[in-house]
């Protein structure tokens, strides 16, 4: 995504969302933390104000 968007950070919150959805899709909730859920939380908030 960072070359796309010439931007670091929706490159990092666009692998955020990627990793938490391949997490929920392969059923590996153990390795899913509460950091990861908030920062995902404000990068889909940002992406959707944007």
């Amino acid at each position: 995504m960072m070359p796309l968007t010439f931007s670091i950070t929706n490159g990092l919150a666009f692998g955020l969302i990627s990793y938490l959805v391949v997490k929920l899709i392969k059923r590996e909730y153990h390795d899913i933390n509460i950091g990861i859920v908030f920062l995902t939380a404000i990068s889909l908030i940002v992406f959707i104000v944007q």
